[in-house]
């Protein structure tokens, strides 16, 4: 049976949200797509990108809470190492179970999943690393900026299942559910985030991914993003992202709108921030203090 164009736009939607996890890659106010985490006790939600709570000052926990019922997912992210050479080491892991979407889009959607007539049990994991470094320290006059990330990653997925799964062939659909046909996805990717002012900030990513078996389906993605604070505790984020891809009907060119809303919640008093800052911005790569046997501090070289 079918059904009205715009619930299958909402279906479309969950998937975008829940299944592709690069959308929104350095969407949040300096850590999102970073090697670095949020405070302890800081928490963020957004409608499209994940919520995240600090467990400690280098472990932090993620989930897309609001597809909870169509895609059970859950993140973690560490913050290893910051080197001598002041790049910031970090990983993310996740595990989702694209199940009950697969299922639910094939129920509603105009385009069931043929040739099967119910999603098997599948278990999707992400492992990525980043290094992550501030290539403008802070001064006296001026805060720290630009803020590089390179990062790689692969998404694999396990399951039951003893036929294929025909995909979603829709811009960044594609790539994230071809990887349930038994199939791996590797990507590599660098972003880029300054200070245009002191009220707006601006985001440009480069990501290329790659689908296996066989080597032949590529895609090259590019976000661009302006945001900034409409409140102190409150962001907004607006920009475009482009997608040039290598499909099984050929190579195709799509450019989509990219909109979000953060609200920012700090459950314990921390530091004052310096022109909308993060704490964790002030302090990275802040020399430490040492007592001297005078009982004096000193920094460490």
């Amino acid at each position: 049976m079918q059904i009205h164009w715009i619930t299958k736009s909402i279906l479309l939607a969950i998937f975008v949200v829940s299944i592709n996890t690069s959308v929104f890659s350095q969407c949040g106010l300096w850590t999102l797509g970073s090697a670095k985490t949020i405070d302890k006790d800081a928490l963020k939600v957004g409608a499209f990108t994940p919520m995240r709570y600090g467990i400690t000052n280098t472990f932090e926990v993620q989930s897309h809470l609001w597809v909870m019922y169509p895609l059970p997912n859950i993140s973690v992210k560490k913050q290893w190492h910051e080197l001598e050479s002041g790049w910031l080491f970090g990983s993310i892991h996740s595990f989702y179970y694209p199940t009950p979407a697969y299922r639910l889009y094939s129920r509603y959607s105009l385009v069931p999943l043929q040739p099967i007539k119910r999603a098997p049990h599948l278990f999707q994991f992400r492992n990525e690393i980043r290094f992550s470094k501030i290539l403008k320290k802070k001064t006296y006059c001026e805060a720290a900026n630009y803020l590089l990330t390179l990062r790689a990653g692969n998404i694999h997925v396990f399951g039951f299942r003893d036929t294929t799964i025909q995909t979603l062939d829709y811009p960044l659909l594609y790539r994230s559910t071809a990887v349930s046909d038994q199939r791996d996805l590797f990507y590599v990717g660098a972003d880029l985030e300054a200070w245009a002012n002191p009220y707006v900030n601006y985001a440009v990513d480069l990501d290329f991914y790659l689908l296996s078996n066989p080597l032949t389906n590529w895609f090259l993605e590019s976000k661009v993003l302006l945001y900034g604070k409409t409140k102190p505790n409150q962001t907004l984020h607006a920009g475009f992202k482009m997608v040039l891809g290598n499909y099984p009907t050929g190579v195709e060119f799509d450019v989509m709108p990219v909109v979000e809303y953060i609200y920012h919640i700090r459950l314990k008093k921390s530091k004052e921030m310096e022109k909308g800052l993060t704490p964790e911005i002030l302090t990275w790569g802040k020399k430490k203090k040492k007592k001297s046997k005078k009982g004096t501090d000193k920094d460490e070289e």
